[in-house]
C-alpha cells in the first residue's frame, strides 16, 4: 500500500501540474515524460531541433571534419550531441536536475512511486515553502529569473541584462573552449580556495588572473553542480552549456517573459521595452502565451506560438556562430576572419537590445497588465 501522505501529495501534484509542473512553469513549454502520460509540449525542444537543422549542426559534414569516418560513428555522435543539447535546453527550468537521471536531486525522488514529472511537482511545492533560495525556486520566482530573460521587480533592466550577459559568457566559453570541462574544474577549484581565504572580505582583483576573476563572478551565481550542468564529460558539458544559452534566448521572445516592440501585434520581435517578473504573474495567463491551446506542436505547428519564429532564427544564429567557432568579444574578431560579428555583440546589441525611446520609468521591471495576478477575493463581511 502506498504511503498515505505520499499518495495525497501525488494527487495534489497532479492537480498542480497545469501550473507547477516544470515543463510549463516558466518559459516556452517543455515536454516531460511521465509514467502514464506526457506532460507539457515540446516547444523548446522543437525550436531547438529546427534551429539545429537549419544551422546544419547535425550534418554529416560537421562530424567528418571532426575526424569521424564510419556511419556508425557519425550517427552515435549526432545522437550524443542532440541529447546533450536538449538536456541543456531543459536545464533552465530544472537547474538542480530533478528530471535528469543520476543527479543528486533526481535520486531524492522515489521512481517506484512517482514519474519524474509528478515527483518534481511534489518537490517543487516543498521548495516554494521551505527552500526559498535554492536554484530551482530562485530561477522561477527570484534572483535567477534571468535564466528565462526575466527578473525581480526590484531589479533594473541594466542589472538583469548584466546577469544575462554574464551567464551567456559562461555558457559560450564552456561550449567552445577546448577541454573546457577539465579546464573549468581546475579553475573553479583554484577560485574557490581564494574565495575561502578571503573570509567574506571584498575580493582583491590583483589576487586573480583576469580569467579567474571572471570565474569568480560566475561562481557567485550557482552551486558547483549547477554551474557544471551536472555533466560528467566534455560532450555533455559543452552542449548542455550551449542548450542553456539557447533556452535563455528563446524565452526572451516569449510574450510572457519580455515586452518587446511588437508585443501587441503578436510577433514580439523588436527591441526590449521591459523585462517581466514572474512572481507578479498569473501562472495560467503566463502559460497561455507559452504553449498551443489548440492543434499539435509537431512539425512546424509550434510556430503558431507567438515569438517562436524569431526564437528559431536567433537560435540558428547562435548555432551557426558555434560551428564557425566565433569569438565572444569584438577584440578577438581579428583572429577569426570567418566571423562578421562577435557573440557578445549579437547577444547585447541585437538579441537583448533595449528600446532607448522608452522613458526610464517605462523600462522598469514589471508584469504586463494582462498577466498580473488577480487580487485575492475578499470574504463576505470582510
Amino acid at each position: 500500500m502506498a504511503h498515505p501522505i505520499r499518495a495525497i501529495a501525488a494527487i495534489a501534484a497532479t492537480s498542480l501540474l497545469p501550473l507547477l509542473h516544470p515543463m510549463n512553469t516558466h518559459g516556452y513549454a517543455l515536454e516531460a515524460r511521465g509514467l502514464l502520460k506526457t506532460y507539457g509540449q515540446p516547444i523548446h525542444e522543437n525550436i531547438t531541433r529546427k534551429a539545429a537543422t537549419d544551422a546544419k549542426l547535425l550534418s554529416d559534414e560537421v562530424f567528418v571534419r571532426q575526424g569521424l569516418k564510419s556511419k556508425q560513428e557519425i550517427s552515435a555522435a549526432q545522437k550524443s550531441v542532440i541529447k546533450a543539447l536538449i538536456e541543456g535546453v531543459r536545464f533552465n527550468d530544472d537547474p538542480e536536475g530533478y528530471l535528469l537521471p543520476g543527479t543528486a536531486a533526481s535520486k531524492r525522488l522515489n521512481p517506484t512511486r512517482f514519474s519524474p514529472a509528478l515527483g518534481f511537482a511534489v518537490e517543487f511545492v516543498d521548495l516554494i515553502k521551505d527552500r526559498a533560495h535554492d536554484p530551482t525556486t530562485a530561477s522561477h520566482f527570484g534572483e535567477y529569473q534571468y535564466l528565462h530573460a526575466m527578473g525581480s521587480a526590484n531589479m533594473t533592466p541594466q542589472q538583469i541584462k548584466e546577469k544575462i550577459e554574464r551567464f551567456s559568457y559562461h555558457c559560450w566559453k564552456m561550449a567552445t573552449e577546448p577541454d573546457s570541462f577539465e579546464s573549468f574544474k581546475k579553475a573553479y577549484d583554484a577560485v574557490s580556495k581564494k574565495i575561502e581565504a578571503e573570509r567574506d572580505a571584498e575580493p582583491n582583483e590583483a589576487n586573480y588572473t583576469p580569467y579567474e576573476f571572471l570565474i569568480r563572478k560566475t561562481v557567485s551565481l550557482f552551486p558547483k553542480n549547477v554551474l557544471f550542468f551536472h555533466a560528467t564529460n566534455q560532450i555533455q558539458f559543452q552542449y548542455r552549456a550551449l542548450g542553456a544559452l539557447l533556452h535563455l534566448i528563446q524565452d526572451s521572445y516569449s510574450k510572457a517573459h519580455v515586452v518587446r516592440i511588437g508585443w501587441e501585434n503578436g510577433d514580439n520581435s523588436g527591441k526590449i521595452r521591459y523585462f517581466q517578473d514572474y512572481s507578479q504573474q498569473d501562472s495560467n495567463a503566463h502559460g497561455e502565451l507559452d504553449h498551443l491551446d489548440h492543434g499539435s506542436p509537431a512539425g512546424d505547428g509550434f510556430l503558431k506560438v507567438p515569438g517562436t519564429a524569431m526564437a528559431v532564427e536567433r537560435s540558428k544564429q547562435i548555432l551557426e556562430k558555434f560551428l564557425l567557432n566565433c569569438p565572444w568579444s569584438d577584440a578577438e574578431l581579428v583572429q577569426h576572419p570567418q566571423c562578421e560579428q562577435s557573440v557578445s555583440s549579437l547577444i547585447s546589441d541585437d538579441i537583448f537590445a533595449m528600446d532607448d525611446g522608452e522613458a526610464a520609468e517605462s523600462r522598469a521591471t514589471r508584469t504586463h497588465p494582462t498577466l498580473v495576478k488577480p487580487e485575492p477575493a475578499i470574504p463576505n463581511g470582510g
